[in-house]
């Protein structure tokens, strides 16, 4: 979810030019890292039964242990926002555009990026990632919208919706169980 404006600098700073920067921010992260993931995939890339594999197992991880959560970790550290709110959002939606280093509690997503590694075409990597930022983007959203209803703070307002987002675990999990299994059905029709 993306953090609240910065304290005590609403007043000052235009509103669209935060979610724009944002925004941006979110397009340059994605753009990161699916040109990394091509150049990766340069040196080396994983073949289809093992991306097919790992999809199956990190479906059902998701489905039994359903608050697991996945790749990254990090999270762009709150005393960032002394920077302004404009260039704060904007480094906070590269990170979070990059889809890999903060947390990512989706196992589709995981298996995606691996497959994009896999597929080895710029383009397919490019829009896989740019439509991975759109949906962060409409995650904001939504907590923006959380916000102006309950007339909360950015903070409560994005931890609703990621409790919501949470219910749906098992959908994320049997998804990507079946991007697996449809993956090692195609390696079958092949060999």
């Amino acid at each position: 979810m993306a953090a609240p404006p910065v304290r005590g600098r609403e007043s000052r700073t235009s509103y669209p030019a935060v979610i724009a920067s944002y925004a941006v921010g979110l397009l340059v992260g994605a753009s990161i890292t699916a040109v990394v993931l091509y150049l990766a995939g340069i040196a080396w890339r994983p073949n289809e039964v093992l991306i097919a594999s790992m999809a199956v197992c990190l479906g059902c991880i998701r489905l039994l242990r359903q608050g697991t959560v996945g790749i990254g970790g990090f999270e762009v550290p709150r005393h960032w926002e002394s920077v302004g709110p404009i260039a704060y959002l904007g480094l906070f939606g590269i990170f979070l555009g990059a889809g890999i280093i903060t947390t990512m509690p989706s196992a589709t997503m995981t298996a995606l990026i691996l497959w994009v590694w896999m597929a080895h075409k710029i383009s397919v990597c490019l829009l896989v990632l740019m439509v991975f930022a759109v949906g962060r983007f409409g995650s904001s959203a939504a907590a923006g919208v959380v916000r102006l209803r309950l007339l909360t703070s950015g903070s409560v307002a994005a931890d609703r919706v990621e409790a919501g987002v949470g219910q749906l675990a098992w959908v994320d999990g049997i998804v990507c169980a079946m991007l697996g299994m449809s993956m090692l059905l195609h390696v079958l029709a092949v060999y």
